[in-house]
């Protein structure tokens, strides 16, 4: 399902090169701030991972 869109003329102080500059700026920023949500989590469910096997691990080796 695909909606159109209509944007207005927008005027807030800011020059259209201008804001298309700072969207440029915010659309890295926002990509920059996902890739390192993804890395804490992977790192975060790796590491978590490993200590339950290392757990497991002494469990089995102790019976």
């Amino acid at each position: 399902m695909s909606s159109k869109v209509t944007v207005k003329n927008v005027n807030i102080g800011i020059d259209e090169a201008s804001r298309a500059k700072i969207a440029e700026g915010l659309s890295c920023l926002l990509a920059d701030t996902y890739i390192l949500y993804l890395k804490t989590h992977n790192f975060h469910r790796n590491r978590h991972s490993s200590l339950e096997a290392s757990g497991a691990d002494i469990l089995w080796t102790s019976i």
